[in-house]
């Protein structure tokens, strides 16, 4: 996985993590070439669009491999899906994984792959 591109996320989760404690911070990140690919993370859950039928149970099992624990909050099919964490995942392992979700997507790959991050206050 590319090491500067999971450094750059791992800057933009420590942001969002590290916010006051009374303030609630998301970062998001969009595929450039496709907006309506994105992944949101905030201090307490993580979202994405979510394309396919099947409960995203799968998407629980992706995460352990990458050490961060999740747990299924809501999920619409073929709209999104949205986790929470267990407990706080280390800011790396979760750079991981987001990119990985941005991987998954057939023909992507981290060569072509250019993320913009938006930072949005939400409380």
């Amino acid at each position: 996985m590319s090491a500067a591109l999971i450094a750059s996320m791992h800057a933009d989760i420590l942001r969002v993590f590290s916010a006051p404690a009374d303030e609630e911070w998301c970062v998001t990140w969009e595929l450039c070439a496709e907006p309506t690919r994105w992944v949101q993370v905030t201090r307490a859950e993580l979202n994405i669009p979510y394309l396919e039928r099947q409960e995203p149970s799968a998407l629980v099992s992706q995460a352990r491999t990458f050490g961060v624990s999740l747990e299924l909050l809501t999920w619409e099919p073929e709209e999104f899906a949205t986790f929470s964490y267990l407990e706080q995942p280390n800011p790396d392992a979760l750079a991981k994984l987001v990119l990985s979700l941005f991987l998954r997507s057939p023909g992507t790959t981290e060569r072509e792959l250019k993320l913009a991050a938006t930072f949005a206050q939400l409380a």
